[in-house]
């Protein structure tokens, strides 16, 4: 077995005996192959070197990723279960946590909390098209750590342990990467939701067990929703997955939303205070003449169509 993919505790166990080994006058390639025949595991004479002869530790801050509860790390967690994924790398066998989403302000800060959470210094983004031409961007980032590949692991219930130390920052990750807030017409009045689609129904079922428990919201659904065209950012995105979706619908919900959970991307943010603001100032009634007339004035927060009803 290779050394990254050993728990931390067998590393620092090995470390230790290649430190007593060496000072017994036991060479780096030698011992490489008596933990190969002793162990059977592949601990390079090049990693051995550097324990030895130039002071690196398995166990340093490095190789740890930052576990302890904390809202970063909730935020991860949240912001991950929504648009995060991981893969071991085929070329060097490493383990990598990524994110590839369209809004840079999400991509931003689900890179802070990643780097708060491996102990390493600020992510670099970068960019990438997709395949609707050159307004079709994604933003991306990568981290390596095979520590956290484990952890990540976990039963979702284990995970949500962690998570819920900081509700709202778990929740926030995961209305960042999938939430929405839709404004349409019903009966010839203003309606508006907030919600959340994701194909994974359990995680979905968890999301509303903790809006209702930690902040007394009240969702319903969750509602099927099947793989078709939908108009997100004024752009037709085409979904191939059967999606779950709930929604906050009462307007006393939507408000403690926003008053508790809110968003971090200041775009999802922005539409949902200038939604509440309309209703508040002209009714139900009024105000969706008023949010079709600002929308046409090109404010961001009015860029997706009304939807009817």
């Amino acid at each position: 077995m290779l050394l990254h993919k050993l728990p931390l505790d067998k590393r620092i166990k090995l470390y230790s005996e290649a430190l007593m080994l060496n000072k017994q006058g036991v060479s780096p390639r030698a011992i490489e192959r008596r933990f190969r025949s002793t162990y059977g595991y592949s601990v390079a004479a090049t990693n051995i070197n550097k324990w030895v002869y130039h002071g690196a530790r398995p166990d340093t801050r490095a190789n740890i990723p930052n576990l302890s509860p904390s809202p970063q790390l909730s935020y991860f967690l949240g912001a991950y279960k929504g648009d995060g994924y991981a893969y071991c790398d085929p070329r060097n066998r490493i383990f990598r946590i990524g994110f590839r989403v369209k809004d840079r302000d999400f991509a931003k800060h689900a890179a802070r909390a990643v780097a708060y959470v491996l102990r390493r210094r600020p992510i670099r983004l970068w960019t990438a098209k997709g395949d609707g031409g050159a307004q079709d961007v994604f933003h991306v980032f990568t981290a390596a750590s095979w520590t956290l590949r484990s952890f990540l692991r976990g039963s979702l219930e284990k995970l949500l342990v962690v998570a819920l130390n900081y509700p709202r920052e778990f929740l926030r990750g995961i209305f960042d990467a999938e939430g929405f807030v839709s404004v349409g017409q019903e009966r010839n009045r203003m309606q508006m939701h907030v919600g959340i689609g994701m194909s994974n129904r359990t995680i979905i079922r968890a999301v509303q067990r903790v809006l209702l428990v930690h902040f007394g919201i009240a969702t319903t659904g969750p509602y099927l929703r099947k793989g078709k065209p939908r108009l997100i950012r004024g752009r037709m995105a085409h979904f191939k997955r059967t999606t779950y979706e709930i929604r906050i619908s009462i307007r006393d919900d939507v408000e403690k939303f926003a008053r508790l959970v809110g968003f971090s991307i200041r775009r999802k943010n922005e539409r949902l205070r200038e939604a509440l603001k309309v209703l508040h100032t002209f009714g139900s009634r009024a105000g969706l003449s008023v949010w079709e007339e600002r929308q046409t004035q090109g404010h961001p927060a009015f860029h997706s169509k009304v939807t009817r009803t």
